[in-house]
């Protein structure tokens, strides 16, 4: 199985696109084949929180968190979250450092580009 690590010829205006972190086969992203996802888990804790009211809503706790929705994925698999209906209100979450997320993003975008040449 070939390893996916960050697809540089996808444009788009969100910077954390999952298209751009997973292979896509026939209907689904294969999160299998991702290096994002198998280093996500590792970044280190960049804070905590507890949700508001955004039951079943991570785009809305990226929304407050970060003042992006963009990071809405990234949340539920830091926290191991299967689908939207796992963020429920008063449940703490952990979120990753930006800092080293951004680390990651450009660690896959230079392995990506040397897999290309």
């Amino acid at each position: 199985m070939a390893r996916f690590y960050l697809n540089t010829e996808l444009v788009t205006d969100d910077r954390f696109d999952p298209a751009k972190f997973f292979e896509y086969n026939v209907d689904n992203y294969d999160p299998l084949t991702s290096a994002f996802a198998e280093e996500l888990t590792l970044l280190p804790q960049g804070g905590l929180y507890t949700v508001q009211g955004e039951d079943g809503k991570p785009n809305l706790v990226s929304q407050r968190v970060f003042d992006s929705n963009q990071y809405w994925w990234i949340i539920l698999l830091y926290n191991n979250k299967l689908d939207f209906q796992h963020i429920a209100t008063g449940e703490e979450i952990t979120l990753p450092s930006l800092d080293a997320l951004e680390s990651l993003y450009f660690s896959l975008k230079a392995l990506e580009t040397a897999s290309q040449t």
